[in-house]
């Protein structure tokens, strides 16, 4: 994980496309200030080294619509991820097995599955 580029965007208008209104921290300080914290994801973009979440934070019995955008740079394993995210290895290979069939279901309604 590249802590450094790794940010957390919180919202202060919902809707309010082509402008940034909100606050911007970075990924390790928001998880030291929110230890305790729910994220709905409604969307998931992948990128070169970048992963971003864009869903509903709830934390400190309040809630804002909210982006999580996080760069890496290595080809991590399963275990290097669990370990980092302080989860189960199971609970990451659950996400990567939705992850893929979500990304081939929109590929072949898309039209972009090459044989």
């Amino acid at each position: 994980m590249q802590w450094d580029f790794s940010y957390v965007y919180f919202l202060s208008v919902t809707g309010n496309v082509g402008a940034f209104q909100g606050r911007k921290m970075f990924l390790k300080d928001f998880l030291k200030d929110f230890p305790d914290f729910g994220f709905s994801v409604m969307d998931t973009t992948y990128g070169y080294n970048q992963t971003k979440f864009s869903g509903y934070l709830t934390a400190n019995r309040g809630h804002c619509e909210c982006i999580m955008e996080l760069y890496h740079e290595e080809n991590y394993s399963i275990v290097e991820i669990a370990r980092e995210l302080k989860v189960s290895k199971q609970a990451i290979y659950d996400n990567l097995k939705k992850s893929d069939k979500i990304l081939r279901e929109y590929e072949a309604k898309l039209g972009l599955m090459w044989s």
